[in-house]
């Protein structure tokens, strides 16, 4: 029997990006209760366009296929990471994130990728898509809720692929790695 492969689709972060968000988690970890956060690992930040929990093999290779053909259309567009803020809202937090403003562009992307996954027989996502990169999840309480005090990141970020990464979780927190990548190679603006 093959084994399924806990996985999902994502926009990487460039490793210039990557190096400063490893500083605003250094930053943010060194304020008080900083410690009861999950802070993600830097080599594991991305945008996360779909979730699709454990696939066998097979069906990752025909999901892959059928997003290719759903995002054909999708230009290279340029978004850029904003503020970092906590999610659901600062009443109920358990995310602390940071804003990606793309004109839109980004949810067309994160529809396309949808599109190709609920093709293959995956029930579509109920809560709809909010464009976000996670940099630490709350344990309890106890974290500033006030979004003022957290600061703007304001990177750049150009996005010219969809990438689908296995999530092997451990112990010492989940490792990403990249199964496939899908090359943006739409001709809009």
């Amino acid at each position: 029997m093959t084994q399924a492969i806990r996985s999902f689709f994502a926009v990487s972060i460039p490793d210039l990006v990557r190096s400063k968000l490893a500083e605003v988690i250094g930053i943010l970890g060194q304020r008080p209760n900083g410690d009861r956060i999950r802070w993600v690992s830097p080599d594991n930040l991305h945008v996360t366009l779909r979730f699709l929990g454990e696939v066998t093999p097979k069906a990752l290779a025909d999901l892959v296929a059928a997003v290719t053909d759903e995002v054909q259309a999708v230009p290279v567009f340029d978004c850029r990471l904003t503020e970092v803020r906590v999610f659901p809202n600062p009443r109920r937090a358990k995310v602390i994130a940071v804003g990606v403003e793309a004109d839109g562009h980004l949810t067309e992307l994160a529809a396309a990728v949808e599109r190709g996954v609920v093709r293959e027989g995956f029930a579509p996502e109920d809560r709809g898509f909010r464009s976000h990169l996670t940099l630490g999840r709350l344990r309890g309480h106890g974290y500033p809720s006030s979004q003022d005090d957290f600061g703007l990141v304001d990177c750049p970020v150009r996005v010219d692929r969809v990438v689908l990464y296995r999530s092997e979780l451990r112990p010492e927190g989940p490792e990403y790695r990249e199964i496939e990548t899908i090359i943006l190679e739409g001709n809009g603006s």
